[in-house]
């Protein structure tokens, strides 16, 4: 469970479930 460029090459279902935590909730706190 490493961030970006962790082991085994690439993005990994935690980065994918990270990253759309991180996009939401940036666009949540531009809505308000």
């Amino acid at each position: 469970m490493n961030g970006v460029g962790g082991v085994s090459g690439g993005i990994g279902i935690p980065d994918i479930v990270a990253l759309i935590v991180l996009v939401g909730g940036f666009l949540w706190m531009r809505r308000k």
